[in-house]
């Protein structure tokens, strides 16, 4: 059994997951609140050890430079995902977010169908369409699925590596293939699941 915390960062309201199991935690998405997140691991004991990324948007990894720093923990992100990494100090001052340096790749999953970080074993999921090498992280019956999906509607794609068709295809195959019960944890907004999202998209529905 593991327990799921959600913490909304930034300006942009993301959610960042950690996903713990007794002391161990496993840090998703970490966006730009680096405190805050910091002070429920210690305010809990938790012993960080990895940083998962879905894509490399700003609000999605601002904080994963100062976490590896202080914890020594590997980060795991697609090598596509490389060419939002190499933009993120200019994008950092266009939104006037601090900027604490560029986090370097760890483990590229491009490479990579399935993780095992301790206890925690996670399928890696292809995802295309919000940015060019985004992932989805599935254990259990829970996927973190950054910005491919959320309740009610879908990520956006006028940035650079986005493609509605493919995007609508992820979803279509990616994900409403999965179980209706799955729950979807998504990087902005509530938590939904697949069922919902089926027969009631507006973007993507069957």
């Amino acid at each position: 059994m593991f327990t799921v915390k959600k913490i909304i960062t930034g300006i942009f309201k993301e959610n960042t997951y950690l996903i713990y199991n007794n002391k161990n935690v496993i840090i998703i998405d970490p966006g730009d609140d680096y405190e805050k997140i910091d002070l429920f691991i210690s305010d809990n004991q938790l012993l960080p050890k990895a940083i998962l990324g879905t894509h490399g948007h700003i609000d999605h990894i601002s904080s994963v430079h100062q976490l590896k720093e202080k914890y020594n923990i590997p980060f795991y992100l697609n090598s596509k995902e490389k060419i939002n990494l190499d933009h993120l100090k200019e994008i950092s001052n266009k939104y006037n977010i601090k900027y604490f340096g560029t986090p370097e790749i760890d483990v590229d999953l491009e490479k990579e169908d399935e993780i095992s970080i301790d206890e925690f074993k996670f399928k890696i999921i292809k995802s295309p369409g919000h940015t060019s090498g985004g992932v989805l992280f599935k254990i259990g019956d829970i996927v973190f699925c950054g910005d491919t999906i959320f309740k009610n509607s879908i990520g956006r794609t006028d940035l650079p590596g986005g493609n509605m068709e493919i995007l609508k295809k992820t979803i279509l195959e990616k994900i409403y293939t999965l179980p209706e019960d799955t729950k979807l944890y998504p990087g902005h907004l509530e938590i939904t699941t697949v069922n919902h999202e089926k027969y009631n998209n507006q973007y993507v529905h069957i």
